[in-house]
């Protein structure tokens, strides 16, 4: 747990963060000692105690006149989404950037069918459809063509959530048909750079690459201590981050005795067995409930939050015959699906040894709902 108290700093206030370690995660991942967090948050504001803790970020100094920014520049408004398999603005690029080979991957292939293209949608759309899900990055820290890392998107209640977000999460949105300056909040499960590097390009963008001054908030959600990572962070980029908007962080106890309340949603979450901080997430919509595991083990807390869920996107890392600490191989996976009574199982965090196989026959031996893999551009109803 984070306990936040203000220090003196060259520019106001310095946010210096102290933390208990709780939770489970394997040796080799342990959370790094407890450090000051840079300079450049700003002062303290609305902190409260309980299940969730509020950060509001002050607005940056302006060094120029309002509205001229000098490193705005119009950009073109955002292009409709490109077909399946087309890179948007591909012919711009031509002989300069190899395009992406999407036809044979097959996206969301369900056990004994046929594949689907990328940018398929599964499950019926259908009028009280409440959350609509875009799997925008499905890989690991391997460096892949077809998988991006780590990132999910949810749209609910006319807000646009975003969990994790990896490398190459902010152009996967785009190519998803996504608007990156939509979002109005972002969920993380963990601190490794393959769940969260993109949130500097993406803060980045909205702040100098829109065509329009964003003027709506933005939240930052995390486990703890999420506000002495976020203020590294914002040390090291804050200048070209911190946009003027509202920016609220918040740092999220490990169980959530109360959830996120949204207009269209809940949302609750627990911890999940990978890093110390680690948390799995569950979104509930009028459809039914949505979970994502991010990187974890089998632990009874993820069990119990993706218990009777419609939908469980969940991690699936490794062969059975050569499992990694803080991550699930097939069985695992099928362990935790079978005993939550879900209605449909969804892999991703996919390295390439467990890629290799055919994880919808290994995933069936242990569950015998539905099964799919997951590929960027996926896209699911609940």
């Amino acid at each position: 747990m984070a306990l936040l108290h203000p220090a003196a700093g060259a520019r106001g206030t310095v946010v210096r963060g102290v933390r208990g370690d709780g939770g489970s995660g394997a040796a080799h991942e342990a959370l790094p000692p407890a450090g000051p967090a840079a300079r450049g948050l700003g002062a303290l504001a609305g902190l409260r105690a309980g299940d969730r803790r509020r950060l509001r970020l002050p607005l940056p100094e302006r060094p120029h006149a309002e509205g001229r920014d000098p490193l705005r520049r119009p950009v073109p408004a955002l292009r409709k989404p490109a077909p399946a398999g087309r890179d948007p603005g591909g012919a711009a690029r031509a002989g300069r950037e190899p395009r992406l080979p999407r036809g044979p991957l097959g996206v969301g292939r369900r056990r004994g069918g046929a594949a689907r293209r990328s940018g398929a949608s599964v499950g019926l759309r259908e009028k009280g459809c409440a959350l609509e899900i875009t799997v925008v990055g499905s890989g690991t820290a391997v460096p892949r063509l077809e998988r991006r890392q780590s990132c999910v998107v949810v749209e609910a209640g006319g807000e646009t959530l975003v969990f994790d977000l990896g490398s190459g999460a902010v152009r996967g949105m785009l190519r998803a048909g996504l608007d990156p300056f939509s979002v109005d909040r972002i969920f993380f499960t963990h601190f490794h750079p393959d769940h969260t590097v993109d949130v500097v390009p993406l803060m980045f963008a909205i702040k100098y690459g829109a065509e329009t001054q964003r003027a709506r908030p933005l939240a930052l959600y995390g486990p703890d201590p999420f506000e002495e990572f976020f203020g590294k962070i914002s040390g090291v980029w804050g200048e070209w981050m911190l946009g003027y908007y509202p920016t609220e962080v918040l740092g999220l106890a490990h169980t959530s005795p109360s959830p996120v309340e949204l207009p269209g949603a809940r949302i609750f979450w627990a911890p999940a067995a990978h890093r110390p901080e680690s948390i799995a997430y569950r979104v509930e919509g009028e459809g039914g409930a949505f979970v994502y595991t991010g990187d974890t083990e089998y632990a009874a807390s993820v069990v119990e939050l993706a218990r009777g869920a419609h939908t469980l996107l969940i991690e699936c890392s490794f062969p059975d015959d050569s499992p990694v600490a803080g991550h699930l191989t097939p069985s695992g996976a099928a362990r935790i699906a079978s005993e939550a009574g879900v209605g449909r199982v969804v892999l991703t965090h996919v390295y390439p040894p467990a890629d290799a196989l055919d994880l919808e026959a290994e995933i069936g031996r242990g569950f015998s709902g539905e099964v799919l893999v997951a590929e960027d551009g996926l896209k699911l109803h609940v």
